[in-house]
């Protein structure tokens, strides 16, 4: 069974503190070692060849430990490694399809107002149609001060009526889409 993160960052500190321990130890028996052959160097009677020899010794075996200390931490630190990248991996696992459902509606919604903006502008561009055909079969123009010709079709109340300009609109529309998609952030230009 894998440990939990917290499990393994508590052995990893643990580990980190055994290993700065033995390496404390080490220190403090080589400097013990280092004072005696100093003080035998320097004819001091007091340090026997027993005592400088197990003062040796002792650092010696001290310092045995500290690789396989670090050894472990290592072995804890790649533990820790793999646990976080699994986390993380179940965290983009669960919110990576989210996201992009978010953006496969925002689509749908896109073609849906599209399909209806099609057809809103044929139905209006069939009502301009007529207009200009009722104009001289129907009615006349120019007999009331609300109806009249003009040279781009027919004017209606002051109003002229014309089809409504989508294409520079919606092109407009869609190079802004797309300035705001990449705008300072290339990697999303994949």
């Amino acid at each position: 069974m894998t440990r939990s993160l917290e499990e393994i960052e508590k052995a990893l500190l643990a580990a980190r503190q055994e290993h700065q321990d033995a390496i404390e130890t080490s220190r403090s028996a080589g400097a013990v070692a280092s004072d005696l052959r100093a003080r035998a160097i320097a004819g001091d009677n007091s340090v026997s060849a027993a005592q400088l020899a197990a003062a040796e010794d002792s650092a010696r075996f001290s310092g045995l430990g500290v690789p396989a200390k670090l050894t472990a931490i290592q072995a804890l630190e790649a533990k820790h490694l793999v646990v976080t990248t699994e986390l993380w991996a179940d965290e983009v696992a669960a919110t990576e399809p989210a996201l992009r459902a978010d953006v496969e509606h925002a689509f749908d919604a896109l073609e849906a107002v599209l399909d209806q903006l099609v057809s809103t502008w044929r139905l209006h561009g069939q009502f301009v149609h007529n207009t200009a055909v009722d104009v001289g079969s129907v009615v006349s123009a120019d007999v009331t001060p609300r109806v009249r010709r003009a040279a781009s079709g027919v004017v209606v109340d002051g109003a002229q009526i014309r089809p409504v300009p989508v294409h520079e609109r919606l092109q407009k529309m869609a190079e802004t889409a797309h300035q705001r998609l990449f705008a300072g952030n290339p990697k999303a230009q994949v």
